[in-house]
């Protein structure tokens, strides 16, 4: 792969792993690269190339175009003959719902409930969402407000 080619999929990486949310690190696990490919397919190393199956493994996690990451990866004959055989993907995919790593686990743990106990999970989530239950900042802005309030105390005293 050329210089410009490594350059040019190297800004598609960097954006698509930060809109995957987590770290090089999860990204490189959940898509079976290691640390070291990653590092080098960002910096642009012309001498790493990333594999068909590869790119289809970004493709597929990140919900992104395989046949842009292919022609990025220097392999447009792959990519086009991907789109004599299916079609060009802009045309018939709906966009991806991206999660978070977090999100990731949780619904990882959610599927692995019994049906029953996920009916009692989401009528919870459900009213916690709708009853005003102190979100995570909200406890953070109570911890705030009560630190501020000692505070004056002392210097007034």
């Amino acid at each position: 792969m050329g210089k410009a080619s490594a350059v040019k999929l190297a800004t598609l990486l960097r954006k698509l792993i930060r809109d995957y949310g987590g770290t090089k690190k999860d990204f490189g696990h959940t898509v079976l690269l290691d640390s070291s490919t990653i590092s080098h397919l960002l910096s642009g190393d012309a001498h790493y190339v990333l594999g068909v199956e590869p790119c289809l493994r970004i493709a597929a996690v990140t919900g992104s175009s395989p046949s842009a990451l292919l022609r990025a990866a220097g392999k447009a004959d792959v990519a086009a003959l991907l789109e004599q055989l299916y079609g060009k993907p802009v045309l018939r995919r709906m966009p991806a719902i991206r999660l978070s790593p977090d999100e990731r686990r949780g619904l990882k743990y959610f599927r692995a409930l019994d049906p029953r106990t996920r009916n009692a999970f989401i009528h919870l989530l459900g009213a916690a969402a709708s009853s005003g239950v102190p979100q995570h900042n909200d406890h953070n802005n109570g911890r705030r407000r009560r630190e501020a309030r000692a505070r004056r105390q002392v210097s007034a005293a």
